[in-house]
């Protein structure tokens, strides 16, 4: 990725999807290479995970969160640089309990990641370096 290799300070944070909701309710997960799509759990290998998502499939996925929770992501990441430059990183939620919202500490938030970061190899360059199309007008995705 031209962004890792410029050598400037960076931190990436993948969104699956954006909750209109409150947020400080839910406990954050952090996962590398779309490990929030794939399964319950962030951390688990790629073949258990479809294994697993075959199991679970009504299952809420992690990959959502509230907007309100990037946000304080974001400022932590503004705020903690020594924690988040060099980072790149899938970001979602657990569903609401009362017990398990994210104690606002982005070390403690990145820790099961192990110092790992997702994956970008020569395939993502050459798929960046692509001709954007041309677009008019509005586009909603």
């Amino acid at each position: 990725c031209a962004l890792v290799a410029s050598g400037l300070p960076y931190t990436v944070i993948h969104l699956g999807g954006l909750l209109d909701i409150p947020g400080g309710a839910r406990q954050l997960q952090v996962a590398t290479d779309d490990g929030l799509l794939t399964s319950l759990d962030p951390l688990m290998s790629p073949d258990k995970a479809k294994e697993a998502d075959e199991k679970v499939a009504d299952a809420p996925k992690l990959s959502m969160l509230p907007r309100e929770d990037l946000a304080e992501v974001c400022i932590q990441c503004i705020l903690c640089p020594e924690v988040a430059c060099g980072r790149s990183f899938d970001l979602g939620s657990s569903p609401e309990s009362e017990d398990s919202a994210w104690s606002g500490k982005l070390d403690e938030l990145l820790k099961p990641l192990e110092g790992n970061n997702c994956t970008y190899t020569e395939a993502d360059s050459a798929f960046c370096a692509l001709e954007p199309p041309v677009r008019t007008g509005c586009q909603c995705y």
